[in-house]
């Protein structure tokens, strides 16, 4: 029998599951950090993906439209927000 352990809500569930019926766990790597948070921030802004940079953007703009994600997702408004 194998326990299979995973995130649930703010705790964590364990499964038991009988080995005949488990072909394979799949596990994600570890990744190396980024850096701070903010610094990541900073650096995501000041040199998007294939796009010109946001102030480049703006210069002609009348009108802009934000949008970020609400509560129920895990990010960090308090830093990609200005």
């Amino acid at each position: 029998m194998r326990s299979i352990e995973i995130p649930y809500g703010r705790g964590r569930q364990i499964f038991h599951i009988e080995d005949h019926r488990l072909t394979g766990v799949l596990m994600p790597e570890t990744m190396p950090k980024a850096g701070e948070e903010t610094e990541i921030v900073r650096r995501a802004i000041s040199a998007p993906i294939d796009s010109a940079r946001l102030s480049t953007l703006s210069q002609t703009a009348e009108r802009i439209l934000l949008i970020t994600s609400d509560h129920t997702r895990p990010v960090p408004s308090r830093i990609t927000l200005p």
